[in-house]
């Protein structure tokens, strides 16, 4: 598995659309996030472009907004450049509130979930995954501190599938309906489809017997993730019995 793109380092990524800035008064695990406060009728994104994929997956932390858009609103996007979509996380409006989707080509709704399956003003760890060959995508919304998705669309097949993105949108995709303001943050992107990517250093990670791992910002104790430098990346420290 390769790493194609991430985002948790307060670095500004390339945005497209109004306003999307980097907080460091929010943020999972760690601060900061990106915050999305999307304008009437504009996209409000990160996105990163790679070389076009036939595996990609896609994890990232959202934090919902205060209250619903009056109609579903899409989340994440892997594209084919452009505006060309593939596959789409989204979740519904005032009319199916809390309901979470995996959506193809045109905003067409694959597979939904009931209502009621995400909560305003809450965090969740969102994946998607896409597998071309098999014209296949996959999308879950886990809790934090969770490898138990609160639902997981599980593997649907169209032909829409089958198209390699080369880039991926995180936040307000469409124009319309306006979501207002809420965050994302730990955004990584793979080009493996195997399994889930899973929760990042940090969420429910903390130390054996219950421990939380943290530190003091000068304001407030927030979470610390351990990690060492295995010579190409930081990876985290497991503890285990002697």
């Amino acid at each position: 598995m390769a790493t194609l793109f991430e985002w948790n380092d307060g670095t500004a990524p390339t945005t497209a659309g109004s306003s999307v800035t980097v907080d460091n008064t929010v943020g999972y695990p760690a601060t900061p996030g990106l915050l999305i406060q999307q304008g009437a009728l504009q996209v409000a994104v990160a996105r990163w472009d790679f070389t076009a994929q036939a595996t990609l997956a896609l994890r990232f932390y959202l934090h919902t907004p205060a209250a619903w858009p009056s109609a579903a609103q899409a989340i994440a996007a892997f594209k084919v450049g452009g505006t060309s979509v593939v596959a789409q996380f989204a979740f519904a409006g005032t009319g199916a509130p809390g309901q979470v989707r995996l959506v193809r080509t045109g905003g067409t709704t694959v597979v939904q979930s009931a209502n009621g399956t995400i909560a305003v003003d809450t965090t969740y760890r969102v994946e998607l995954q896409l597998d071309t060959a098999g014209s296949r995508a996959r999308t879950a919304v886990f809790p934090i501190e969770s490898d138990t998705p609160a639902w997981d669309s599980g593997w649907q097949t169209h032909t829409n599938f089958a198209v390699s993105p080369s880039r991926v949108e995180v936040g307000s995709v469409n124009a319309n309906p306006t979501v207002g303001t809420y965050w994302v943050d730990t955004i990584l992107g793979t080009d493996s489809a195997a399994d889930w990517i899973g929760r990042a250093p940090g969420d429910g990670a903390g130390p054996s017997f219950g421990m939380a791992l943290t530190i003091w910002n000068g304001t407030s104790e927030v979470p610390a993730i351990l990690t060492y430098w295995d010579g190409a990346t930081e990876t985290p420290y497991t503890l285990d019995t002697a």
